[in-house]
């Protein structure tokens, strides 16, 4: 993925543009605690950029350790939560159960990686309420 047009907004209350990055070490140590591969997509832009939101409102993109201190609350919340079983196009419970959830929208969606690659779990469809 090409970054080159993607720039860094300071925080509008403080107007600094601190970046929170992640390094080699806190990728592959994420890597090796959930048996995992990141795509290079993932990699460089947590990287470059960090936790934070891609897009400026929209999508919120984790760093590694907190993939891992949340994967917990992620496994509980699907399994006590879960209700999509239908629909064409609808990862099973044991699909979404095996993924990472490596982000999310401002709209309560997640970013999950499943089987290495990244995926969009929209958990509503907004448009049909």
């Amino acid at each position: 993925m090409n970054f080159d047009n993607y720039k860094i907004i300071p925080n509008y209350n403080t107007n600094k543009t601190d970046l929170f990055t992640a390094d080699e070490e806190d990728i592959l140590a994420c890597e090796k605690t959930l048996n995992i591969t990141f795509d290079e997509d993932y990699k460089e832009y947590v990287q470059t950029y960090g936790s934070g939101i891609l897009g400026g409102t929209y999508v919120r993109v984790y760093l590694p350790e907190t993939i891992v201190l949340t994967l917990e609350e992620w496994k509980n919340r699907i399994t006590e939560y879960w209700f999509w079983d239908e629909g064409k196009e609808v990862l099973t419970k044991e699909e979404v159960f095996n993924s990472i959830r490596i982000g999310d929208t401002f709209d309560g969606d997640e970013i999950i990686l499943l089987n290495n690659s990244i995926l969009y779990f929209a958990k509503i469809q907004r448009n049909d309420l």
